[in-house]
């Protein structure tokens, strides 16, 4: 049923070969688009995955070729608008939170101030189940969510659920300010 060219009736049974299919012909116009919206490319590109996850997972069905690209470029361009408004309230609440102990002002107190949080992160992490706290210690190095897939030898999809249940345990560990930096660190940092 499917040809070289996608058509719409590529669309009709989403088997791996369909897929390939879409990745290949949209994934880069898909991340380039993301980027210029983001201006950030590893994320563009895990934007562009979870789009395509929905898609894989949810077997969506669209009557033209022309309704899935319409649904591909606004699922991205939605997807990095909520990126960006995330990461403003982030660097909403780091300005905040600088301002607030601007006062208790300490030499190197950035660094002082890392450290503590580091070493409160990381013996949370340590107290989460095996596997979660493998995969969050991959994503604090700065892997993608496929590298650390396939260095563990898991799916993409178990991956995003360790990460969700460990930031589950995390939520009720920490405090609100500490999630929230914790979510910050993650999203805007990579710790070596």
């Amino acid at each position: 049923m499917l040809n070289k060219e996608i058509n719409i009736n590529s669309y009709v049974n989403w088997d791996e070969e369909a897929f390939h299919l879409l990745y290949r012909r949209y994934y880069k116009a898909l991340v380039n688009y993301a980027q210029q919206i983001t201006g950030n490319q590893p994320v563009s590109e895990d934007l562009v995955q979870d789009v395509i996850t929905i898609l894989w997972e949810d077997k969506l069905q669209f009557p033209t070729v022309i309704s899935l690209e319409v649904f591909l470029y606004n699922s991205v361009r939605n997807a990095s608008i909520d990126w960006l408004r995330h990461r403003n309230v982030e660097t909403n609440y780091v300005t905040k939170i600088t301002e607030k102990y601007r006062e208790y002002h300490i030499e190197n107190e950035s660094a002082l101030f890392e450290e503590e949080v580091y070493r409160m992160l990381f013996k949370t992490i340590d107290e989460l189940p095996k596997r979660s706290r493998e995969v969050m210690l991959l994503q604090i190095k700065g892997k993608k969510n496929q590298e650390i897939a396939d260095e563990l030898g898991i799916t993409y999809e178990t991956v995003k659920t360790h990460k969700k249940k460990a930031m589950t345990i995390l939520r009720k560990k920490l405090n609100d300010d500490d999630f929230l930096l914790l979510a910050i660190l993650l999203s805007c940092h990579q710790f070596q």
